[in-house]
């Protein structure tokens, strides 16, 4: 499988788990201690996005990995959301951080642009 061979750990798991090669357990022990933070937020998903930072895009691609490993829900999802409901803002939206200027990021990661704004909502 071209996934054994060039993929990271953490998406030979999830491909693993795809073909049921792999217990869920074992998929989120390895995917959730590669890229989710102690706070719920995600990181290092998005190959786009060049930096140690955590964004709301690589969040989203973790609670989607997360909902299909876990679907009853667990402590991860738990992080997760709550990292998500501490960083909407007050007008309802959520954004990337502007820390991520200092980073070479694609132009759909860009903070303060009202269509990634959308996006992310």
């Amino acid at each position: 499988m071209f996934v054994d061979k060039a993929g990271a750990e953490p998406m030979r798991a999830l491909a693993a788990g795809a073909i049921g090669r792999m217990d869920p357990t074992d998929i989120l022990s390895v995917v959730a201690s590669a890229y989710q933070n102690s706070d719920g937020e995600w990181h290092g998903f998005d190959s786009e996005m060049q930096g140690p930072l955590s964004t709301l895009s690589q969040t989203h691609i973790g609670m989607q990995s997360l909902l299909w490993i876990e679907p009853g829900g667990g402590l991860s999802i738990d992080l997760t959301v709550e990292f998500l409901r501490r960083s909407q803002r007050d007008a309802g939206c959520w954004d990337e951080p502007e820390e991520i200027l200092k980073h070479n990021q694609p132009p759909w990661m860009i903070p303060g642009d009202r269509d990634n704004q959308l996006w992310l909502t």
